[in-house]
């Protein structure tokens, strides 16, 4: 089993938070649905299963997605920058859903980890500040 195949968990952790609570309430319902195609692909599961984790992941990702963008929206916030970035993800994520051949499913312990703690640390936090900045908690 290679390492990546042997991927650990992600523990919740205060760090993910960024103090909206819609938002981590999100963020901790995707990170278990990455925990699950982590722990399919430690157990060997067929890529049929992960696909389906996958597809939740995805549904799970769109409503968030919608969600901080209707939030944007309710507090003005000039946001095309995160936008874009939101649909760079949903490609990137789609990805895996139609096609998860062993080269695909190799790649995504890897990449379901850093696309979602990324995504927390580099966009999401700065505008859950402004989000509480604004009023919204």
């Amino acid at each position: 089993m290679s390492a990546t195949a042997s991927a650990p968990a992600i523990a919740w952790s205060r760090r993910y938070a960024v103090g909206v609570g819609v938002i981590d309430g999100q963020h901790r319902e995707m990170l278990q649905l990455v925990n699950r195609v982590l722990a399919g692909r430690r157990a060997g599961r067929a890529p049929d299963e992960l696909v389906e984790v996958l597809r939740e992941l995805v549904r799970c990702t769109e409503h968030h997605f919608a969600t901080e963008e209707r939030m944007m929206d309710e507090v003005g916030a000039k946001a095309a920058r995160h936008r874009a970035e939101h649909r760079k993800l949903l490609q990137s994520l789609e990805r895996y859903t139609d096609r998860l051949d062993d080269e695909t499913l190799a790649s995504a312990p890897r990449f379901l980890r850093q696309w979602l703690l990324a995504h927390i640390e580099a966009v999401d936090r700065p505008f859950a500040a402004l989000l509480r900045k604004r009023g919204l908690k």
